[in-house]
């Protein structure tokens, strides 16, 4: 009988959504194992889905390895330390009021973020000789009387939280409180937050998280012309050592010739291999915050829309094989030609004049529709799904990706 572990593993090529995996978790007989097996972005889409306080349990469950990175895309937003999400781990609670999850926290999560709080929100004074005097009113001691502490922050929860991991991190070692505390003198705050950026980027690009000038690369536009010279030869490379990230490339709807593609190449993993590699990079090239899983979420969405005008770009030329178009593309290349098709829209958009109050009040439509293609990614007026009859007034201007290339030359 197969473990849950290899049913998902075997599986995953096909997808799981967010409700699954939970689902799969929740009736396994050994679910510690079965979130082992998960890639740690997964695990932390997950955890980010329930909500960080809603997830202890699965946090606890992942290896060490997967906390770090865990923490690593939670802690983060963009290229700056998120500081509300710092203060939501620090204030997870525990059962009878232990520490075991704040020090699960402790050992895993970048020094040099603790040190960029430390730095911000304490004031240390330290003697040659112990005192019983504090400097001022609430210093406290940790080491009868050499050093004293005071910590600030915005509420009094919050000096509580810092308070209570710096006296977890002085009783399992003395010796890292003292260097810790040492970094305010040394380093700068934007120093130890730029450091602590540089070295969150590396742990993520061991994770299948491409760096920025990889992600901008496969992100780029290539044209259709260019893309059909390259059919029949055969220079696609697999994809190896990246992450499936189930989530993400899961599919609810048909979408169409893409679906249909993917099932005629039949090469599942690779594919799945390719498809997360795509997420990722999208994600990184278009400065999406890891922590935002609707953004995430929509992003997905995109880069399987921009991939199927892409595809449909190339068999508008011709006839075409998937596995020939497989082979010599692969999905990297069909997206950059999907992000050309949709590159043509921005240059539309640049040759109109227009007063935004003035189309406001005479074509209320056609102002909707630029504002979706002026956006990064352009995105299609959902109005343009519905009747066309409608009340003015009742037009939506809500948007979805781009999915068909029709859209674009509509």
């Amino acid at each position: 009988m197969q473990s849950d572990s290899q049913q998902i593993n075997k599986t995953v090529a096909a997808s799981f959504s967010i409700k699954a995996l939970k689902n799969e978790i929740l009736k396994s007989k050994s679910p510690e194992s079965l979130v082992r097996t998960l890639p740690a972005q997964t695990v932390y889409m997950l955890i980010k889905d329930a909500g960080v306080e809603s997830s202890i349990d699965l946090f606890e469950m992942a290896s060490p390895e997967h906390r770090k990175i865990i923490l690593d895309l939670d802690l983060w937003g963009k290229d700056q330390i998120n500081e509300d999400n710092f203060w939501t781990w620090l204030s997870l609670p525990d059962e009878a009021d232990s520490l075991e999850i704040l020090q699960k926290i402790a050992a895993v999560i970048d020094l040099k973020i603790i040190a960029y709080f430390i730095s911000k929100h304490v004031d240390a004074i330290s003697f040659e000789e112990p005192t019983d005097s504090p400097p001022d009113t609430e210093y406290f001691t940790p080491d009868k009387g050499y050093s004293w502490i005071k910590v600030s922050a915005d509420t009094e929860e919050r000096k509580f939280y810092l308070s209570r991991l710096l006296a977890l991190i002085f009783e399992t070692s003395a010796d890292l409180f003292y260097q810790l505390l040492a970094l305010r003198t040394t380093t700068t705050l934007s120093q130890l937050e730029e450091e602590g950026f540089q070295d969150k980027i590396k742990r993520l690009a061991a994770e299948g998280v491409p760096e920025v000038e990889l992600a901008n690369e496969i992100c780029s536009p290539l044209s259709l012309s260019k893309a059909l010279v390259l059919i029949k030869k055969e220079l696609c490379t697999p994809i190896k050592d990246i992450p499936i990230l189930s989530p993400l490339i899961y599919n609810p709807k048909i979408l169409n010739p893409l679906t249909e593609f993917i099932a005629e190449v039949d090469q599942q993993d690779n594919i799945a291999a390719e498809l997360s590699l795509l997420m990722n990079s999208a994600i990184v090239s278009w400065n999406i915050d890891f922590s935002d899983n609707q953004l995430v979420f929509e992003t997905s969405r995109k880069v399987k829309g921009i991939l199927n005008i892409g595809l449909e770009a190339i068999l508008s030329k011709g006839n075409f094989d998937s596995k020939d178009i497989y082979k010599s593309l692969g999905l990297r290349t069909l997206f950059k030609v999907g992000l050309a098709e949709l590159k043509e829209l921005t240059k539309i958009l640049h040759k109109i004049s227009y007063d935004q109050e003035t189309l406001f009040k005479t074509n209320k439509k056609l102002l909707i529709a630029i504002e979706g293609v002026k956006q990064r990614i352009p995105e299609f007026p959902e109005f343009m799904d519905e009747d066309n009859n409608e009340a003015e007034l009742e037009i939506s201007t809500q948007y979805r990706p781009f999915e068909h290339l029709e859209e674009i030359v509509s």
